[in-house]
């Protein structure tokens, strides 16, 4: 079985968190962060660590909150108005987001962009059948998905007690735990009945010969009957693209997520009834968006310190290694309207910010926050490299000063708390 662990790491951070450019490296780079491993494992002592259930999460957290906050101070520019990060706008962001992807040197004039439609993906809505009857009579059944021109096969059994809800919940989690692009749920009309719901997270059309995404039948079954009884094959929405204009200039996208003249990341989410202007914010306007992102990711940190689940000695040493910080930068963080609280978080005083930002330049202001940066940056990453420095932890033996070994003990107890459940 896979622990519990890596379950909570999958549910909480396997899918939220978005990736972004500084999640790829140059070959150089990597090499300083196995660098950065040898040295500390040359220098760790061993110990003995606290594996609970708690502190495993606590980790996780650690490593992931800290990644979080380090792409944020990885995107706020150092001293120069030439290479500080631009951020888009969208007009109306219930019908469109977007991220800019462009050269911060470059010039990009507004856009206007009128939604039609969103790409929507296929849905195959099942029979509705009574909850307690059994539409199945008893027997080892299968069906065949074919998805992306690859075929997969799934086996299930009913049971001679088994009913209409058990069998649809039984193949509802054999879909969901396959991870074949797939997702299962149940609808229930207004008679009580219920029918397993099958729609592909790909949207668009895939193939201009094919009017879906995936099929579903079971003609290689033993027993078959099973795909129409359950109506599995019964499409109730064909897959379609996107529809837009860009400045008047019709497109289609078989996605609802895109790259637009390699300037926006963009993602629509609905229908427009009116054009969406998509821009580049004011420098001042990006300058205090990318502050309140250090802001936040900082106090996520602090919060992180105060989980009362794992144990005090790991909170508290994570507490005083991030607050340690802001409070040495106290003076120059609230001259700019950011005044640490007495729970170790920073406060915005969004007046005092944007009023400063109207006096001063911003190289002038980005230096002032550029040592405070750069500390943060540097904690954040040795949290990365190595979340378990926050596990509570016993001391075993030290290593001998005058002949230091490396091993990859240090950093590899929190991969081998990761997939210690496999078997």
């Amino acid at each position: 079985m896979i622990s519990s662990v890596y379950h909570y790491y999958m549910s909480q951070y396997g899918n939220t968190r978005t990736q972004s450019k500084y999640d790829t490296h140059k070959k150089s780079e990597l090499r300083n962060v196995y660098n950065n491993i040898m040295k500390a494992n040359s220098k760790a002592p061993f110990y003995k660590v606290d594996l609970s259930v708690d502190a495993q999460k606590f980790a996780i957290d650690v490593k992931e909150n800290a990644l979080a906050l380090s792409s944020v101070l990885d995107e706020i520019s150092d001293d120069s108005d030439s290479n500080f990060k631009k951020l888009a706008y969208s007009s109306n962001e219930d019908v469109l987001e977007a991220k800019f992807v462009g050269s911060s040197s470059g010039s990009y004039p507004d856009v206007s962009i009128d939604v039609k439609s969103t790409a929507t993906p296929q849905i195959n809505t099942g029979t509705y059948l009574a909850p307690q009857a059994k539409a199945l009579p008893s027997g080892h059944y299968s069906f065949d998905v074919d998805i992306a021109n690859v075929t997969y096969e799934f086996q299930y059994t009913v049971g001679s007690n088994d009913t209409n809800i058990d069998i649809q919940n039984k193949l509802a989690r054999l879909i969901n735990n396959s991870n074949i692009g797939l997702n299962a749920s149940l609808s229930t009309d207004t008679l009580g009945n219920n029918a397993l719901v099958v729609s592909s997270n790909a949207t668009g059309i895939i193939d201009e010969d094919s009017p879906v995404i995936f099929t579903v039948d079971d003609d290689s079954s033993p027993e078959r009957g099973s795909v129409a009884a359950l109506g599995l094959n019964h499409t109730t929405q064909y897959p379609q693209d996107a529809l837009f204009t860009v400045n008047g200039e019709e497109r289609t996208s078989s996605s609802n997520n895109f790259i637009l003249g390699k300037a926006y990341d963009i993602t629509l989410k609905s229908a427009s009834d009116s054009p969406v202007t998509l821009g580049l914010k004011a420098d001042t306007d990006s300058m205090i968006d990318n502050i309140k992102n250090m802001v936040h990711g900082y106090n996520s940190m602090i919060d992180l310190s105060k989980n009362q689940s794992a144990a005090s000695k790991s909170t508290s040493m994570l507490y005083k290694d991030f607050s340690s910080i802001a409070k040495a930068y106290h003076s120059i963080l609230s001259q700019n309207g950011l005044n640490i609280s007495e729970d170790g978080k920073i406060d915005i005083d969004s007046t005092t910010l944007e009023n400063i930002s109207k006096t001063e330049s911003m190289s002038d202001i980005l230096k002032d926050f550029k040592n405070f940066k750069n500390d943060l940056k540097g904690k954040a990453d040795s949290a990365v490299l190595d979340p378990m420095a926050y596990a509570n932890k016993i001391i075993v033996s030290y290593k001998n000063p005058k002949l230091t070994l490396n091993s990859p003990y240090s950093t590899s107890v929190y991969s081998g708390m990761m997939f210690n459940g496999y078997i």
